[in-house]
Protein backbone atom coordinates (compact mmCIF):
# COMPACT_ATOMS: atom_id res chain seq x y z
CA UNK A 1 0.00 0.00 0.00
CA UNK A 2 1.40 3.80 -0.65
CA UNK A 3 2.38 5.49 2.53
CA UNK A 4 0.09 8.06 1.61
CA UNK A 5 -2.63 5.83 1.57
CA UNK A 6 -1.59 4.38 4.78
CA UNK A 7 -1.34 7.59 6.84
CA UNK A 8 -4.68 8.30 5.50
CA UNK A 9 -5.67 5.53 6.76
CA UNK A 10 -4.23 5.76 10.08
CA UNK A 11 -5.42 9.54 10.41
CA UNK A 12 -9.36 8.27 9.60
CA UNK A 13 -8.79 5.28 12.02
CA UNK A 14 -7.82 7.88 14.84
CA UNK A 15 -10.74 10.48 13.68
CA UNK A 16 -12.79 7.24 14.39
CA UNK A 17 -12.12 6.84 17.56
CA UNK A 18 -14.44 7.51 21.11
CA UNK A 19 -13.03 7.10 23.95
CA UNK A 20 -13.88 7.82 27.61
CA UNK A 21 -11.20 9.66 28.54
CA UNK A 22 -11.53 12.05 25.49
CA UNK A 23 -15.16 12.74 26.42
CA UNK A 24 -13.52 13.68 29.71
CA UNK A 25 -10.84 15.99 28.23
CA UNK A 26 -13.43 17.55 25.99
CA UNK A 27 -15.47 18.69 29.40
CA UNK A 28 -12.20 19.87 31.40
CA UNK A 29 -11.33 23.57 30.96
CA UNK A 30 -8.31 24.52 28.36
CA UNK A 31 -6.46 21.42 28.01
CA UNK A 32 -3.10 23.16 26.78
CA UNK A 33 0.09 24.15 29.41
CA UNK A 34 1.12 27.64 29.36
CA UNK A 35 3.85 28.22 27.13
CA UNK A 36 7.03 27.81 27.87
CA UNK A 37 9.01 30.93 26.57
CA UNK A 38 7.13 33.83 24.65
CA UNK A 39 9.53 32.84 21.91
CA UNK A 40 6.99 29.48 21.62
CA UNK A 41 3.86 31.25 20.16
CA UNK A 42 5.94 31.83 16.69
CA UNK A 43 4.88 31.75 12.92
CA UNK A 44 7.00 29.41 10.63
CA UNK A 45 7.04 28.89 7.20
CA UNK A 46 5.86 25.91 5.38
CA UNK A 47 6.06 24.99 1.79
CA UNK A 48 3.32 25.18 -0.69
CA UNK A 49 2.86 21.17 -0.69
CA UNK A 50 2.46 21.21 2.86
CA UNK A 51 0.08 23.88 2.94
CA UNK A 52 -2.50 21.77 0.35
CA UNK A 53 -2.23 18.78 2.47
CA UNK A 54 -3.34 21.19 5.58
CA UNK A 55 -6.28 22.68 3.46
CA UNK A 56 -6.98 19.68 2.28
CA UNK A 57 -7.16 17.71 5.92
CA UNK A 58 -9.21 20.70 7.33
CA UNK A 59 -11.93 20.39 4.32
CA UNK A 60 -12.25 16.63 5.68
CA UNK A 61 -11.92 17.46 9.18
CA UNK A 62 -15.31 20.11 8.26
CA UNK A 63 -16.80 17.45 6.18
CA UNK A 64 -16.30 14.59 9.53
CA UNK A 65 -17.24 17.41 11.39
CA UNK A 66 -20.50 18.06 9.83
CA UNK A 67 -21.29 14.17 9.69
CA UNK A 68 -20.96 13.81 13.42
CA UNK A 69 -22.66 15.90 15.82
CA UNK A 70 -20.61 15.70 18.89
CA UNK A 71 -17.56 16.99 17.09
CA UNK A 72 -16.75 19.63 18.54
CA UNK A 73 -13.04 21.81 17.48
CA UNK A 74 -13.50 24.28 20.67
CA UNK A 75 -10.09 24.63 20.49
CA UNK A 76 -9.64 25.01 16.23
CA UNK A 77 -6.63 22.92 16.44
CA UNK A 78 -5.43 20.65 13.59
CA UNK A 79 -4.96 17.26 15.09
CA UNK A 80 -7.76 15.93 17.06
CA UNK A 81 -9.65 12.95 18.33
CA UNK A 82 -12.72 11.86 16.68
CA UNK A 83 -14.77 14.31 19.19
CA UNK A 84 -12.79 17.21 18.30
CA UNK A 85 -10.45 17.31 21.43
CA UNK A 86 -6.66 17.48 22.00
CA UNK A 87 -4.57 14.21 20.54
CA UNK A 88 -2.92 12.54 23.80
CA UNK A 89 0.70 12.46 22.78
CA UNK A 90 1.27 9.03 24.43
CA UNK A 91 -1.78 7.71 22.87
CA UNK A 92 -0.92 9.26 19.21
CA UNK A 93 2.72 7.65 19.68
CA UNK A 94 1.62 4.08 20.76
CA UNK A 95 -1.76 3.96 17.97
CA UNK A 96 -0.12 5.99 15.14
CA UNK A 97 3.32 7.03 14.96
CA UNK A 98 4.95 4.00 15.43
CA UNK A 99 2.60 2.00 12.61
CA UNK A 100 3.92 4.59 10.37
CA UNK A 101 7.27 4.65 11.09
CA UNK A 102 6.82 1.11 10.83
CA UNK A 103 5.14 1.04 7.54
CA UNK A 104 7.79 3.31 6.39
CA UNK A 105 10.61 1.32 7.19
CA UNK A 106 11.82 3.17 9.92
CA UNK A 107 13.30 0.93 12.32
CA UNK A 108 14.74 3.23 14.94
CA UNK A 109 12.84 4.46 18.14
CA UNK A 110 11.82 7.97 17.61
CA UNK A 111 10.17 10.34 19.27
CA UNK A 112 7.80 13.62 17.71
CA UNK A 113 10.97 15.56 19.91
CA UNK A 114 13.74 13.43 18.00
CA UNK A 115 11.63 14.35 14.79
CA UNK A 116 12.16 18.43 16.12
CA UNK A 117 16.23 17.50 16.62
CA UNK A 118 16.31 16.00 13.35
CA UNK A 119 14.84 18.93 11.54
CA UNK A 120 16.75 21.86 13.04
CA UNK A 121 20.14 19.49 12.43
CA UNK A 122 19.18 18.89 8.46
CA UNK A 123 18.55 22.89 8.32
CA UNK A 124 21.99 23.52 9.93
CA UNK A 125 23.29 20.66 8.06
CA UNK A 126 22.17 22.34 4.25
CA UNK A 127 23.35 25.97 5.19
CA UNK A 128 20.14 28.00 7.12
CA UNK A 129 21.68 30.20 9.24
CA UNK A 130 21.58 29.61 12.90
CA UNK A 131 19.71 32.55 14.02
CA UNK A 132 17.01 31.40 11.35
CA UNK A 133 16.81 27.87 12.59
CA UNK A 134 16.78 29.30 16.42
CA UNK A 135 13.45 31.47 15.49
CA UNK A 136 11.93 28.71 14.10
CA UNK A 137 12.75 26.68 17.10
CA UNK A 138 11.22 28.89 19.42
CA UNK A 139 14.53 29.08 21.36
CA UNK A 140 14.97 33.02 23.36
CA UNK A 141 18.34 32.93 21.52
CA UNK A 142 20.41 31.71 18.97
CA UNK A 143 23.16 30.42 21.79
CA UNK A 144 20.34 27.87 22.98
CA UNK A 145 20.36 26.98 19.45
CA UNK A 146 24.24 26.68 19.04
CA UNK A 147 24.59 24.93 22.46
CA UNK A 148 22.03 21.99 21.47
CA UNK A 149 23.35 21.69 17.72
CA UNK A 150 27.08 22.71 17.75
CA UNK A 151 27.57 18.98 17.24
CA UNK A 152 26.24 19.35 13.59
CA UNK A 153 28.53 22.64 13.03
CA UNK A 154 31.96 20.84 12.53
CA UNK A 155 31.06 20.29 8.96
CA UNK A 156 29.93 23.49 8.16
CA UNK A 157 33.15 24.90 9.70
CA UNK A 158 35.14 22.79 7.33
CA UNK A 159 32.73 24.34 4.20
CA UNK A 160 33.48 27.52 5.66
CA UNK A 161 37.48 27.68 5.04
CA UNK A 162 36.83 26.16 1.66
CA UNK A 163 34.67 28.95 0.88
CA UNK A 164 36.96 31.23 2.20
CA UNK A 165 39.82 30.20 0.29
CA UNK A 166 37.76 30.34 -2.82
CA UNK A 167 36.72 33.85 -2.15
CA UNK A 168 40.17 34.63 -1.04
CA UNK A 169 41.57 32.81 -4.78
CA UNK A 170 39.25 34.74 -6.69
CA UNK A 171 40.36 38.24 -5.38
CA UNK A 172 44.22 37.15 -5.62
CA UNK A 173 43.60 36.60 -9.14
Amino acid sequence: MPRKATVDRLIQKAAKTKRHADIKAAADANPFQPLKTTNSRRVIDIDPMITKEIIDYLAYQDAYASKHSNFKNEWNILFTTGIGTPIDEKNFRTRYFDKILKESGIQKPLSLHKMRHTHASILLKHGIDISVVSRRLGHANPTITYNIYVHVLPESMAEAGKVWSEIMTKKAS
